[in-house]
């Protein structure tokens, strides 16, 4: 016997002691548990066809209803006086959906004559309802006549958002418009729907569920079923953002691969070009029959092609510092127009190799920038050879400087050919001209607009594009903050005079025969007394002979490197001036090259002018310290 069952049969027991021969007492707590009885119970008197008693839940349920007439098989048991049980009843109140289960049972006198009958009935509306829907019992279901508000909620309603009347509030706000209108279309077209809805929980959470609005087959009633579809949609969800996040990592492994191999591309045409360019000129050098003219010619393309391929390089070691978050800036106020035409003079002979004239104009006096010389200058300087390998020989690049209320702009304009709408905001990627279809003569790979921007950008500064139309080229704007400045020299960036070195002893320590030769040729024109080591060890051998003044030294050298070198040097008390000449260029080498002990850290390749200027300022700093008393 199932719990509703059990309950049945308590029911019926305890209308039994309510009508016999109990004592009073008995009856009185019979009664009492009769009425707080959730299940309606009613006796009915057979004679007078009229209830002696309803409880509580069977006026809820049937209100003034008579009961012989809502209650089908009492005159069946009045007849045969055998207990019956009617699995399930179509109670049809007031048009709202109910069902019930009856249990009839026959009260009989001392003398065995029937004189009530007990009733005690169940409510299962919600339990047929859910079978004629075809949902289970954790459904949520609801439903009123197509003209009116549901009336009727079943428990699982109630018990989730513990109200009966309404349902939209239930309903995310978001999700109550589909809702009705899924509702009006049911009505409407005499068929169902689904929609997918958020329903509130008596907590205040909200789930997901799947809402169906149906007409029922009378056509005078809608059903509306709620199925809870959170956690499998939720499992859904993050199963195709899982897919998402896969096809976006494949579109972005693909997209990599691709720009691997234009960088592949791109610089090897980049290194390469100079590199072809300084064997074929070399290979005229080495011919007799060449005359002066032509020699001269050689030399220039040679030192050329070598300045190229040497910016070129450095800017792949920039654009690696950018990407891994290491490019720096070491911001102090400078003066604005000598920083400019610093710039200017270091590209006027690539201008006039090319025959375009360079056209200063405006004036910048007493303007200053809060800003890294070093690193502005290489700004300026990529911006006006992007200009000068843009225009055609013969034309012309003009730079105008002027204020603009607290900033200072610059622009750049070059006479080349205009630069189509959409690959100007590409022209600040790294190869973006190349991948927008520029070729080699209208603006290389892009890697030195790019490493502007991105030290634009760390000046606080904005660097853009922008064309006037066919034929008129393109301008590059560079704006920055101005700042307060004392007036101080800023730093030349033009070819230093070469100093001489007053006879200095200078040892040239690297492994590579061919960098230590051309290093003791130039530097013994330059005025030095030099001396060479092809080792650490050797290098110790000649500073126990000769006691130099300066050390050059490679880093990377076999056996033992120049960090270890230098470090024994010091050890030794040797006070020389030391130099790190290496292509180990980080910011990482640069501090590790310190700490070692050297007292400059200088990239390869390296202009001559610079390391002699460097070996002359360290000498003279050290003789100046012996002299001090």
């Amino acid at each position: 016997m199932g719990d509703r069952g059990r309950r049945l049969e308590i029911a019926c027991r305890l209308a039994d002691v309510l009508i016999g021969v109990e004592p009073a007492r008995r009856r009185g707590e019979a009664l009492d548990l009769i009425e707080v009885s959730e299940l309606p119970i009613a006796v009915l008197d057979v004679a007078s066809r009229t209830p002696r008693l309803v409880n509580a839940a069977w006026r809820k349920l049937f209100g003034t209803r008579d009961a012989y007439a809502a209650i089908a098989g009492v005159d069946e048991l009045v007849r045969t006086g055998v207990a019956t049980h009617v699995a399930e009843l179509a109670l049809e109140l007031d048009g709202r959906p109910a069902y019930g289960a009856a249990t009839l049972r026959a009260s009989r006198d001392e003398l065995g004559a029937m004189t009530n009958v007990i009733v005690v009935c169940a409510d299962i509306t919600d339990e047929v309802l859910a079978r004629q829907l075809a949902v289970d019992a954790d459904a949520l279901v609801w439903s009123g006549p197509c003209v009116g508000e549901p009336d009727y909620f079943n428990r699982r309603w109630s018990a989730y958002a513990e109200r009966r009347s309404g349902w939209r509030h239930a309903v995310h706000p978001g999700d109550v418009a589909k809702c009705s209108e899924g509702l009006a279309w049911a009505v409407r077209e005499r068929g169902s729907i689904d929609v997918e809805a958020r329903l509130r929980r008596a907590n205040g959470d909200y789930r997901w569920h799947r809402v169906r609005f149906a007409i029922a087959s009378s056509g005078s009633r809608w059903f509306a079923t709620a199925i809870d579809i959170h956690d499998g949609r939720d499992a859904a969800t993050e199963h195709n953002d899982l897919l998402a996040r896969e096809r976006a990592a494949r579109a972005d492994a693909a997209l990599a691969h691709r720009l691997h191999d234009q960088f592949l591309a791109a610089v090897s045409h980049e290194l390469q070009a100079p590199l072809t360019t300084m064997l074929l000129w070399d290979r005229i050098l080495h011919d007799d029959s060449v005359d002066a003219e032509m020699r001269a010619r050689a030399h220039d393309a040679i030192l050329q092609s070598a300045r190229i391929q040497s910016r070129m390089v450095g800017d792949l070691v920039d654009v690696a510092r950018a990407m891994a978050g290491k490019l720096h800036v070491d911001l102090r106020p400078i003066e604005a127009e000598p920083l400019v035409r610093g710039a200017f003079d270091a590209i006027a002979p690539s201008a006039r190799a090319k025959q375009i004239v360079l056209d200063l104009r405006g004036t910048l006096s007493g303007a200053g920038i809060l800003g890294d010389a070093v690193r502005l200058h290489q700004v300026l300087v990529n911006l006006l050879a992007n200009a000068v390998e843009l225009t055609d020989p013969g034309g012309r690049v003009t730079v105008d400087m002027a204020r603009r209320g607290r900033s200072i702009a610059i622009e750049v304009e070059d006479g080349g050919r205009d630069v189509a709408p959409e690959l100007l905001s590409r022209m600040f990627e790294p190869f973006g001209q190349a991948a927008g279809g520029l070729t080699r003569g209208e603006g290389g790979p892009g890697l030195g607009l790019a490493i502007a921007k991105q030290l634009v950008e760390l000046h606080h500064g904005t660097i853009a594009a922008s064309s006037a139309g066919p034929g008129r080229g393109t301008t590059l704007t560079l704006v920055l903050p101005a700042a307060p400045v004392r007036r101080t020299a800023t730093p030349s960036h033009g070819v230093a005079r070469t100093p001489g070195l007053g006879h200095a002893r200078v040892l040239v320590i690297d492994d590579d025969p061919r960098v230590r030769d051309a290093l003791a040729l130039l530097l013994d024109r330059a005025g030095a007394v030099v001396d060479t080591a092809d080792s650490a060890a050797a290098a110790r051998a000649r500073i126990a002979r000769c006691a130099p003044d300066a050390l050059v030294c490679d880093i990377a050298m076999p056996i033992e490197d120049g960090y270890s070198f230098i470090r024994g040097v010091r050890a030794s008390g040797a006070d020389i001036a030391a130099i790190a000449l290496t292509a180990y260029t980080t910011e990482t080498d640069i501090e590790r090259a310190l700490a070692a002990g050297f007292d400059r850290h200088l990239a390869k390749p390296i202009e001559f002018e610079s390391l002699v200027a460097n070996i002359d300022e360290l000498v003279v700093a050290r003789r100046a310290s012996v002299r001090a008393p």
